[in-house]
C-alpha cells in the first residue's frame, strides 16, 4: 500500500474482498497469506480480517536479491456470512 493511502483500512477491505470471493464463489475451506517475518503492518492487517499465524514450517525464498522468510496464515471458511463487513 503506497504511503499516501495507509491508514484508511483500504488493505483490510481488499484482504476481505478477496477472502470473501473465495469462500462464497469459489466455496475454498481456507485462505492462505503468506507474510514475510517483521512486517508488522500486513500482521495487523491478517489480524484484523481474521486470519491466524499457522504452525506451518517457514518458507524461504529470494525477493529483490535477497532472501526472505514467510510465516503462513490462515482463514478457515465459517460460512456464507464468515468475512461479512
Amino acid at each position: 500500500m503506497g504511503s499516501r493511502h495507509r491508514r484508511q483500512g483500504l488493505a483490510s477491505r481488499a484482504v476481505k474482498l478477496m477472502a470473501d470471493y473465495a469462500c462464497r464463489q469459489l466455496d475454498a475451506r481456507r485462505v492462505l497469506l503468506r507474510i514475510e517475518t517483521g512486517n508488522s503492518p500486513s500482521v495487523a492487517v491478517a489480524r484484523a480480517t481474521g486470519f491466524r499465524l499457522t504452525d506451518d514450517e517457514p518458507i524461504t525464498r529470494e525477493a529483490k536479491g535477497r532472501q526472505v522468510t514467510l510465516l503462513t496464515w490462515c482463514y478457515q471458511n465459517g460460512g456464507a456470512n464468515a468475512l461479512s463487513a
